[in-house]
């Protein structure tokens, strides 16, 4: 090859890798926040939505709750990427990014280890961070290899947070928390998909042995004095508390957890 045409690529690659290196990036969603920050541009997010704050740990502007987020905050930060989850809202965000002339790339909330790892791929390629992401799925390949403990197989498990109020839910068969579930070996009891308010009487026809509940709910079975919270907490039953985005959205932060109680439980 001519060395005048080896080394024009080369400047071009230099400066496709500079761009993308100091990227303004703005994330929506715990999954898109935790790929980019696993993928080493944590330094580059400016902002996020709330409940992603807590993964970049650092001082950066809030542009509203993942499911109610402002444009106008977005448009402020002069992204030159957006990040962001399929299941985002108020849906017209992504036309209106466009439409300011600002990439986007939008990730399917996963359901599974496959969807995860497309998600991976596509946030490496646009972060031109291939090598990056090839060592993370090989790490999180081998976290998913940890055998979990025999005492959780085929163990009945329901998912349950609460946002107050004296009410709780149980997660459903499509949710994030059931892919904890599903890799501990046990299954889940309920049999809708979503998220329903449960009562005591009918977690007592479940009788579930396992809990996986949320971090912020958890508070409440210590605090708390109903007859629902006194029957979680007295249980001798499992009891999983993991953080509260692992009920948002299956991530890389629920293959940490389903590491951290296999690895706890053996």
């Amino acid at each position: 090859m001519n060395k005048y045409i080896l080394k024009l690529l080369l400047f071009v690659s230099c400066i496709i890798w500079s761009v993308k290196a100091n990227n303004k990036i703005v994330t929506i969603g715990t999954c898109s926040t935790e790929i980019v920050c696993a993928l080493g541009n944590c330094l580059n997010i400016e902002g996020t939505d709330s409940s992603s704050l807590d993964i970049i740990n650092r001082d950066i502007p809030n542009i509203g709750y993942w499911r109610a987020v402002n444009i106008e905050s977005i448009l402020s930060l002069k992204p030159s990427l957006v990040i962001l989850s399929n299941k985002i809202g108020p849906k017209k965000i992504t036309k209106l990014l466009k439409k300011a002339k600002i990439e986007v790339l939008t990730l399917n909330s996963p359901k599974s280890w496959l969807d995860l790892i497309l998600n991976i791929k596509k946030t490496a390629i646009i972060l031109d961070v291939k090598d990056k992401a090839k060592n993370l799925l090989s790490k999180l390949s081998n976290d998913l290899k940890i055998k979990s403990p025999e005492k959780f197989y085929q163990e009945p498990f329901v998912g349950l947070f609460s946002m107050g109020g004296g009410s709780w839910y149980m997660t459903g068969l499509e949710s994030p928390s059931n892919f904890i579930i599903d890799q501990l070996g046990a299954f889940n009891v309920s049999k809708f998909e979503g998220a329903k308010i449960i009562s005591l009487e009918s977690i007592l026809q479940l009788n579930p042995k396992g809990f996986l509940v949320s971090e912020s709910s958890g508070n409440f079975l210590i605090n708390k004095k109903s007859p629902f919270e006194n029957f979680v907490n007295k249980s001798q039953n499992f009891k999983i508390i993991v953080k509260d985005k692992i009920m948002t959205e299956t991530c890389i932060s629920s293959i940490e957890t389903y590491r951290r109680v296999a690895l706890n439980a053996n």
